[in-house]
């Protein structure tokens, strides 16, 4: 904990001296995490929010987003679903601006999450819904699957079991497409519970049976127990013998995988049978045991079912007085359980709760507002028309004479406008580099770097990945303000950029930066972050993938023209490599980097008279990838006579 707010403080510093405010965002994001793993709720939601906040601020929508979020998870864990919906909802708002289509969905299913939570049916399976559709654009299909299942089960919850059956149809196709056996098996297990709720038993058990079965040759043993548990429960309509021995059976599977609350509901259902069965002496026994497990483990979902039954037993003993006492316990606990709900309620609609309540209550609203409109204007017609009269004629004469001067003005700003155009295109590239450069990976991998030798108790590495990591973002800040910077300047920023990757893939490649001999280097000047995108390339596609430790070389040679030549060469997979794990990854993705790059060397050609020109060559035996960038680069004392 004191590293993690040393660190965090030496962020906040660094963001006052260096006027670098993201900084302060990443240092209470750092201490929001720690307080989080440390289960101190109220202080992480505080340093969250106070991220996100920042964040917004900065225009950082996905890191303000990212804040919420997790603020809102904090609340969840605490039962403040109301608050929580609050901040949920922000985290919506902010995502589409990400223009991360996995982002907004993320932000649907949470929301859907929630409102499931709440119990609102329609409004959760509305957002569920929505989630589906935006995994099925990016095809994310192991996420859809999963959201399919999740909208299954608010179809169960709501008594829709038509709707429900045809997206288990749907969930089983999808899951067998993919090969998604787990997905496949958690198919076959609400299909068999749709079957169940219709009188379908057959059916019902023969795809619980599919189900285990699929668990089985995965040997996952983890939701055994919850399924043997539904099939005892079909078996109390096929084959009553067989129903009590399944769910011993389940109660012995969630036991040994420490499923307490599993096997509480399995023991709760195994005494409900034997209340069926009038066997009361064996529903006490049971009933007992889930008593001790709810004591023990503070089980509350199933202490109201858990009462029902015990009520039921002891009127059918005659032991009424007891039933009565069970009978005020659970009034006791309902009403304790209705306040909650009416806390929770109040806050939910100052947080615009349930969606349909108040769409009905905007259109209420809208149309007493509609019928006032009406007869105000049946009092107020003539003079309206009068007053429209003479606004028509003033407006006519305002924009005859305004339409003059707008065209005396454009042609006046033509020529100028015609000049800032290619200076404006060139800053847009430049904005593109920086953002491809500083893209919100780099900086979330990093931050998870430094997080995970906090963790891990580790604060040398931290505070020398930290070092590194703020002088970088100092020194891109920096360079990224310049339209041309000198050799040393990014070739520091080269060099700080391969330490923290060589960090964080713990030594998966070594690299060299080669200069000539040349004393005079540093008086020339290039466009900024010409070279850091191919470095990156190297990287990101040569090393990343690569088995065997690699090698990065940037070589800078001053030819006898007066060209400098820059060549960036890796020993990794190769480009071919590389865009076919690609491809297999996200299809549908097109990269725009190669085209931003090459657009931006040819309007520095058109504006600064560079000639810059760019070649690649594919490496084999061994493989790699060699980027060579040549141009005549600029004096200061050229750049200053210019300025």
């Amino acid at each position: 904990m004191n590293e993690a707010k040393q660190l965090s403080f030496s962020l906040k510093t660094a963001a006052e001296e260096q006027n670098q405010p993201l900084l302060n965002v990443f240092g209470d994001l750092i201490l929001a995490d720690v307080f989080f793993y440390k289960n101190q709720l109220d202080s992480a939601i505080y340093y969250y929010v106070n991220q996100a906040l920042s964040a917004e601020i900065e225009s950082e929508a996905m890191l303000a987003g990212f804040g919420y979020g997790n603020a809102a998870y904090c609340l969840e864990a605490k039962g403040q679903l109301g608050e929580a919906l609050l901040y949920r909802n922000k985290a919506k708002s902010l995502a589409p601006l990400s223009g991360d289509d996995r982002v907004i969905a993320d932000a649907y299913f949470n929301i859907g999450n929630l409102y499931s939570k709440f119990n609102e049916i329609d409004s959760s399976s509305l957002y569920l819904k929505k989630t589906i559709e935006l995994d099925r654009k990016v095809n994310n299909m192991q996420g859809m699957v999963h959201n399919i299942t999740f909208l299954i089960n608010q179809y169960i919850k709501g008594d829709n079991f038509e709707e429900a059956k045809l997206l288990c149809e749907e969930c089983v196709r999808e899951s067998e497409n993919i090969a998604y056996k787990r997905g496949l098996a958690t198919c076959y297990h609400l299909f068999s519970i749709v079957n169940q709720k219709t009188n379908k038993f057959e059916e019902s058990l023969s795809n619980i049976n599919k189900a285990i079965k699929i668990d089985q040759e995965r040997n996952d043993a983890t939701r055994m127990g919850q399924l043997l548990m539904t099939k005892a429960e079909i078996y109390e309509s096929l084959n009553p013998q067989e129903a009590v021995e399944l769910y011993k059976q389940s109660i012995y599977s969630n036991k040994s995988n420490d499923n307490i609350k599993g096997q509480c509901a399995a023991i709760l259902d195994l005494a409900n049978y034997y209340y069926k069965l009038n066997d009361f002496e064996n529903c006490e026994i049971k009933l007992e045991e889930v008593a001790q497990l709810i004591k023990d483990f503070d089980i509350q979902n199933i202490e109201v079912d858990y009462l029902d039954l015990k009520y039921e037993l002891l009127k059918k003993q005659g032991q009424l007085s007891s039933a009565n006492n069970i009978l005020e316990r659970k009034n006791r606990l309902m009403q304790s359980k209705m306040e909650d709900l009416i806390t929770n309620q109040t806050s939910q609609l100052s947080s615009g709760f349930d969606l349909y309540k108040v769409e009905k209550e905007l259109d209420r609203l809208a149309l007493e507002h509609e019928i006032s409109q009406l007869r105000d204007q049946r009092k107020k017609n003539i003079y309206i028309l009068l007053g429209l009269s003479f606004l028509f004629t003033t407006l006519i004469a305002y924009f005859a004479f305004q339409n003059q001067k707008n065209k005396n003005a454009v042609l006046r700003k033509n020529t100028e406008e015609e000049k800032l155009k290619l200076n404006y295109l060139v800053l847009e590239k430049e904005m593109d580099a920086l953002r491809s450069q500083m893209n919100p990976h780099f900086l979330f991998n990093s931050l998870n770097s430094i997080n995970d030798y906090i963790m891990h108790s580790n604060p040398k590495l931290a505070s020398n990945y930290l070092a590194k990591f703020s002088k970088l973002m100092r020194t891109i800040l920096n360079n990224s303000k310049n339209k041309f910077v000198s050799l040393d300047d990014e070739l520091k920023a080269i060099s700080l950029y391969l330490e923290m990757e060589k960090l964080r893939f713990k030594d998966k490649f070594d690299f060299e930066i080669s200069l000539p001999d040349e004393d005079h280097l540093g008086q020339f000047l290039i466009p900024s972050m010409l070279i850091q995108p191919y470095v990156e390339n190297a990287v990101k596609h040569g090393m990343m993938h690569s088995e065997t430790k690699g090698f990065i070389l940037v070589k800078l040679v001053l030819l006898d023209n007066g060209r400098l030549e820059i060549t960036v060469k890796d020993n990794g997979i190769g480009r071919a490599n590389a865009a076919l794990l690609k491809q297999a990854k996200d299809p549908k993705r097109k990269s725009l980097g190669h085209e931003i790059t090459n657009s931006r060397i040819e309007l520095l050609n058109q504006i600064y008279n560079v000639d810059a020109k760019l070649n690649y060559r594919d490496l084999e035996n061994p493989t790699g990838t060699e980027v060579i960038i040549s141009l005549t680069p600029i004096s200061k004392h050229q750049q200053n006579a210019k300025s």
